[in-house]
Parts: C-alpha cells; sequence; structure tokens
C-alpha cells in the first residue's frame, strides 16, 4: 500500500500562514462554532485535500480524478446538489460550511470519534462500517490507506500553532 509521506511542522505553518492571507481563518472559525468541530481537524481536512493551495481552493476540479472541488474537494459524485447551487466550484466559505456539516454528520454517526469520522469524510461512511464490520481499519478505503491518521497527524500540529498565534508567539 502508498502512502503519503508526513508533512512537516513548517509546511503546516506556511499552509496557516496561507489560510490567514487569504482571509479563510474566519470561515473555519465560524463553521468550527456552528457546528461544535475541532478547528485544528477542519483545517487539517483542508490541508490534505489540497494543502491550502488558493489555486485549487477556486478551482473547477482538481482531485480524485477531477472529481474534487475546491478548498475542500467537495466530490461531484456524492454531492451534486450543493456542487449546482455553487456552478460546480464552490467558493471558500460554502466549501468550509458544507464540509463542516458533513464532519459534524460523520461525528454524530460515530459517537464522536474523530478517526472514523475523517476516514468516513474521504471514502463516504458505507465503506467505514464495511471496513469496520470486516475488522479493518476506517482508513484501510481511504486515499492512500491512512487519510484519518494523517489528518490527525495534521491537526495535532494545527493546534499547536493555532495555540500559539492565540498566545502572540510568531509561527
Amino acid at each position: 500500500m502508498k502512502t503519503k509521506k508526513q508533512i512537516s511542522k513548517e509546511e503546516l505553518a506556511k499552509e496557516l500562514e496561507i489560510i490567514k492571507k487569504e482571509g479563510w481563518l474566519t470561515f473555519f472559525e465560524d463553521a468550527a462554532n456552528k457546528y461544535a468541530v475541532d478547528i485544528a481537524v477542519l483545517i487539517a481536512i483542508a490541508s490534505r485535500e489540497t494543502n491550502c493551495n488558493p489555486t485549487y481552493a477556486y478551482c473547477h476540479k482538481f482531485g480524485d480524478n477531477g472529481h474534487g472541488r475546491g478548498l475542500m474537494q467537495i466530490d461531484d459524485r456524492s454531492h451534486k446538489r450543493f456542487l449546482a447551487k455553487h456552478d460546480g466550484k464552490p467558493q471558500p466559505e460554502p466549501s468550509i460550511i458544507y464540509a463542516t456539516n458533513l464532519l459534524r454528520a460523520n461525528l454524530n454517526r460515530y459517537a464522536g470519534n474523530y478517526n472514523k469520522a475523517v476516514a468516513a469524510y474521504n471514502t463516504g461512511p458505507r465503506n467505514v462500517d464495511n471496513s469496520i464490520k470486516n475488522g479493518r481499519s476506517p482508513d484501510s478505503t481511504t486515499a492512500h490507506g491512512n487519510y484519518g491518521a494523517d489528518v490527525l497527524y495534521r491537526a495535532s500540529i494545527f493546534k499547536e500553532l493555532l495555540k500559539g498565534a492565540q498566545n502572540g508567539q510568531d509561527i
């Protein structure tokens, strides 16, 4: 199984600076508060999906063989109604809000278990349920077989970086 190389704290700090520069941090904060979701996990999903690259945040297609859309890579095969409202290319704010709503639904489904919820964000709840039912990791059907674990790793770093920013430390 091919795994994705672990990203460094320095690279994640650069991504957080992009989020701030682009004015997206407020969108993440508002969505995290509205849906009671960990902001660091939301930012980590954006990081994993697009490396918080503004080019991908506004493009029509990107990942998953051209099916991922926007900053949070909303899949056009599963989320047609949402994407139709946004001409197939959602801006960062609605993309973040929609992705947060999806994550909240997954957290509700998996009793607050972020590993399962994040894996389901990537591969869908049915695949996560089947993996668990068959004694496999929730990540077993995700991108590179480590999506949830990688997002949670990134989230742990983003938590540190966000805490440092709140305390007035340079990132």
